[in-house]
């Protein structure tokens, strides 16, 4: 019995000592892990794989539970400076799971657009500096601003918008991506303005649905919707839109407009074949064309 209890004080002894080793062990190794360069050469390889240059604020390096970096905040940017963004507090992560089966994937989350934005990022490149072709990416976000996002467009609207993207991402010809985009948005302000010298007036909607799918230089719009009951838009729209050569569409609209609209857009919609105006007051059309031709082929929808 005493040996045997002599071999239990030598395990646990062992124990102690094993558990010691692997505690200064991983305190030396982060205190003497060069993080800076690290931290920049993520970055650097994440800026070159997708096309982006990453500007970040105060990183710092994080091991558990797992390997990443804290961003007080960043801006990311396209070398052209048509797309720039500014985003709040962010983690960016590299899950184990991920470096093991030599799959590397990147996990953001992210405070940006006055709202939050979680994305993982499949398909990087194992060689440091090389670019991709196509990432495959799995966003999703909870009540960002959308005039954050599409800010110095034609128009100036802004909504509160929940959006969902997945799939793959093509980073050389967007056109050639494969992807399913979902939103749904909630007060929606339109600001009085022009499209083409077109006055637009000053208008709100309540919610509006947005389901969108590119494939195959396709814009397939399953449903694209603005409009409560009593509000002065009512706007359905379905159809495709072709990414090809002179971007041939074909839409199927239902349409109905009151209040300030109707009076700004009323004489407009009366030049819409009568036969298109339903008893409630929609016009259903289907348009047709391309940008050779600026006057759509529009005609009655049964």
């Amino acid at each position: 019995m005493k040996g045997f209890k002599d071999i239990l004080k030598k395990i646990y002894q062992l124990k102690f000592y094993i558990i010691f080793f692997i505690v200064a062990f991983l305190f030396f190794f982060i205190m003497y892990f060069p993080k800076e360069q690290v931290i920049k050469i993520i970055l650097n390889n994440l800026s070159a794989s997708t096309g982006t240059e990453i500007i970040p604020t105060e990183p710092s390096m994080t091991f558990f539970p797992s390997l990443g970096i804290d961003l007080k905040s960043a801006t990311i940017k396209t070398p052209d400076n048509k797309i720039k963004w500014d985003i709040g507090e962010t983690s960016l992560s590299i899950p184990l799971t991920s470096i093991i089966t030599f799959s590397p994937a990147i996990e953001f989350r992210t405070k940006a657009f006055n709202g939050e934005v979680n994305t993982k990022i499949l398909g990087l490149p194992l060689r440091p500096g090389k670019q991709v072709d196509e990432i495959y990416i799995d966003l999703e976000s909870k009540a960002v601003s959308l005039n954050e996002i599409v800010k110095n467009q034609l128009i100036d609207i802004d909504a509160v918008m929940d959006l969902s993207v997945q799939g793959n991402l093509n980073l050389v010809n967007a056109a050639y991506s494969d992807l399913d985009i979902t939103s749904t948005l909630s007060n929606i302000q339109i600001k009085e303005g022009n499209i083409m010298g077109f006055p637009i007036p000053a208008t709100s909607i309540k919610k509006g649905e947005l389901a969108v799918a590119v494939s195959k230089n396709e814009v397939i719009i399953a449903k694209m919707n603005l409009g409560a009951t009593d509000d002065d838009l009512n706007l359905f729209i379905k159809g495709t839109v072709s990414l090809k050569i002179n971007n041939p569409y074909d839409l199927n609209i239902k349409i109905k407009v009151s209040g300030t609209l109707a009076q700004q857009f009323g004489s407009f919609l009366g030049m819409l074949p009568a036969q298109a105006k339903n008893s409630e007051g929609f016009y259903n059309i289907r348009v047709r064309g391309d940008k050779r031709s600026p006057i759509p082929q529009i005609t009655p929808l049964q």
